[in-house]
């Protein structure tokens, strides 16, 4: 007994959670011990308020978000099927797969699984992927610079039109920017604390990412290696290199386990792969949806199978005329340059944080390790064996300028793709703004200066983007914010320096003589930092009000001459209809209520047809039977895939269903459209009896029942 007791003591097993009879408990973990929850402090309200602002921008029309009707039509074939869901079919018999990888189209299945067909379950997951990105960007910039930096990163972040454009549908960016953010987050954490596993969490992230936007993801690996090199001393350079070199190795072999198990399976049990001519999906990945998209023919590498005729050659050169382009938008369609991204139509997406990028990267580059200050909550190591700050700099900034010079190079650009520039433009922002108001809090008059002349000139240069897009209201009273936000930065810190300590430190305690100085000081310094706060968020806002009064969604820029897709202009609705067979590519939500149920009633009826008939409907390209996957026909089979450009089914699979009497009815496009002297069109022409059509030079009926008794 007296040995049991002796040794309680030393084991653990006698403590304050012993029996009363002496009995020794178990011994309790300290991971398992119940932890109070954590308080609620000012910048977890502003990081909720800031999160709930992002929500409610994204999610306002969230029953009436306008959809990309081909992703659409593909989440509901594979919410359907779990054959479908892990093979990423477009329709709901599994002949043809969609022409990206599956992963955001994933989480949107799963969620139509669990909430049912609706634009909100497909919309739903993006509001949420959105919010947790600006949890995360707060998270990555607060490790290196503080709280303060870390609520204007996300801050901006969140405001941001192209962010809140892309977040309002069913794209993939939500979930891409997500990966990425939380793999910078990752390297972050590596550079502060050394650790294995962070690294190897962002390989797994950027992997994950790969599967949403394919090799989109692996741009950020050069900015992550610039982070890991940038926060090595100079002694230990080389084992950086080394890691991150194993970090971007990591990913690439992570991000092809997919791609490399559907080359495994056989071709008769999956789909056939959309966008490849050879049935594969290396070819979709890194031909079709790679470096094909920086060719100008915007044909991604394919060929039609047949020679256009005449009048369809004649009906594109006018589609690509100056005049029907005007009345359309020539953001996605300008040419291959920089100034496009930040001076042109796309300006209104994200350019708003241009300078602020700019002197933030300035700022932070400049500084050197032997100015490291520590910021709240660092680790004790930080900065001892480089500079964490510059790391995050080099980070953004090479993030930044590798997107944006594939942005500029490319030929297709699609104005939610310049989210991916946010992150970068929101993050150096934050980080610049917030060193300089460090610097100038405790008497840096350089700093002071700088943040006054940044105030003035990020104001007018958000009065300038709103005078181009014909807000001049706005535009006057952003100029005006700024001004007072630079004159107040200077009146404030003119006034006299706060009194340092012997360490060069500002008192956290002032003296009873200066206390009210330094009261009078501090609520100057918060009146400053609100009126900034305005100046900066002014022209996002105002952009991001536009898009919602529009009904904007992820294929609109703000303040465009026609409109949106869902409100177009009269001209742009003109020349839109003066474009036979051309593929619009959402579901405008103009009337979403009334569309959608009259849309699902058409589906039921013509499933209920079909299924007596025990035969199929042929619609030619699978973005023109993207509207009949959407109202719930499972008996329809695409041809050509998404453009129409794949030989799947072949001419002599098609003629066999078309002699077994299986097809009913057959959708071609009509002699106007690119891919109307496509050999299988040729034969549904020569077999089938044509029917009357609403629109005879865009797309033609054929009835095919009597197809097997033809010659």
């Amino acid at each position: 007994m007296n040995r049991t007791v002796a040794a309680g003591p030393i084991s653990g097993d006698i403590g304050p959670d012993a029996a009363a009879d002496g009995t020794p408990s178990a011994p309790v973990s300290p991971r398992r011990r119940p932890t109070l929850p954590r308080p609620v402090t000012p910048a977890r309200l502003a990081l909720g308020l800031i999160v709930a602002v992002f929500v409610c921008l994204s999610g306002w029309s969230i029953d009436s978000a306008g959809l990309e009707t081909y992703y659409a039509a593909g989440v509901r074939s594979m919410a359907g099927s779990w054959h479908d869901f892990l093979f990423a079919a477009f329709d709901p018999r599994g002949t043809i797969s969609m022409d990206k990888l599956p992963g955001s189209l994933w989480v949107q299945a799963l969620s139509v699984r669990a909430f049912g067909f609706s634009v909100r379950s497909l919309v739903l997951p993006q509001v949420v992927e959105g919010a947790l990105t600006v949890c995360v960007l707060y998270r990555a910039v607060r490790r290196v610079a503080g709280t303060r930096a870390g609520l204007t990163a996300a801050a901006l972040f969140s405001v941001t039109p192209v962010v809140v454009s892309s977040t309002a549908g069913n794209l993939s960016e939500p979930l891409y920017l997500l990966c990425l953010v939380l793999a910078a987050d990752a390297v972050m954490r590596y550079v502060l604390h050394g650790r294995r596993r962070a690294a190897v969490a962002a390989a797994c992230w950027i992997a994950l990412g790969f599967q949403a936007k394919m090799a989109e993801a692996w741009l950020v690996l050069p900015a992550l290696a610039a982070a890991v090199l940038a926060g090595a001393s100079a002694g230990r350079r080389g084992r950086a290199a080394l890691k991150a070199v194993a970090v971007a190795v990591t990913a690439v072999a992570l991000s092809l386990v997919w791609v490399v198990g559907i080359s495994l399976v056989p071709a008769g049990s999956r789909p056939f792969v959309d966008g490849s001519t050879h049935d594969s999906v290396w070819e979709q990945v890194f031909l079709y949806n790679g470096v094909h998209r920086f060719d100008g023919d915007n044909l991604f590498g394919l060929r039609p199978l047949g020679a256009p005729s005449p009048s369809a050659v004649g009906a594109a050169a006018e589609v690509d005329s100056p005049a029907l382009a005007a009345g359309l938008g020539t953001a996605n369609r300008s040419k291959p340059s920089v100034e496009r991204l930040f001076v042109g139509g796309l300006a209104p997406d994200t350019a708003w944080l241009l300078p602020g990028a700019l002197l933030g990267a300035a700022v932070l580059l400049r500084r050197r390790p032997a100015r490291w200050r520590k910021v709240r909550g660092m680790p004790a190591t930080a900065g001892r064996n480089g500079d964490p700050r510059r790391a995050a700099a080099w980070l953004w900034v090479v993030w930044l300028l590798t997107f944006g010079g594939v942005f500029s190079a490319s030929h297709l650009v699609h104005d939610y793709y310049l989210a991916s520039l946010a992150p970068a433009l929101a993050a150096l922002t934050g980080l610049g703004a917030s060193a300089l108001w460090r610097a100038a809090e405790i008497g840096g008059r350089r700093a002071a200066r700088l943040l006054t002349v940044a105030a003035v000139v990020a104001a007018g240069w958000s009065a300038l983007l709103l005078f181009a897009g014909g807000q001049a209201v706005p535009g006057a009273l952003v100029a005006g914010a700024g001004v007072l936000a630079g004159l107040g930065v200077g009146l404030v810190f003119r006034s006299g320096r706060i009194r340092r300590s012997a360490t060069g430190e500002p008192p956290s305690q002032p003296d009873a003589a200066g206390s009210s100085g330094d009261r009078r000081r501090a609520a100057g310094l918060r009146g400053v930092a609100a009126v900034l706060a305005l100046s900066a968020l002014a022209g996002p806002l105002v952009a991001d009000q536009w898009l919602l009064r529009h009904d904007g969604g992820p294929f609109d820029t703000p303040f465009a001459a026609e409109g949106t897709l869902a409100r177009p202009s009269h001209a742009a609705e003109a020349a839109r209809r003066e474009m036979p067979g051309r593929y619009v590519g959402t579901l405008l939500p103009e009337t979403p209520t009334g569309y959608w149920a009259a849309l699902l009633s058409h589906g039921r009826q013509t499933q209920a047809l079909e299924s007596a008939r025990h035969t199929r409907l042929l619609v030619f390209t699978s973005a023109a039977a993207s509207s009949v996957v959407l109202s719930g026909v499972s008996s329809v089979e695409p041809i050509g895939g998404f453009s129409g450009d794949i030989p799947f089914p072949t001419v002599g699979r098609l003629e066999a269903e078309l002699r077994s009497g299986a097809v009913f009815l057959a959708i071609v496009p009509g002699p106007d459209v690119y891919t109307s002297q496509d050999p299988r069109v040729l034969l549904i022409e020569r077999l089938c009896r044509p029917l009357p059509s609403a629109a005879p030079t865009s797309h033609l009926l054929y009835s095919c029942a009597s197809a097997g008794t033809a010659p």
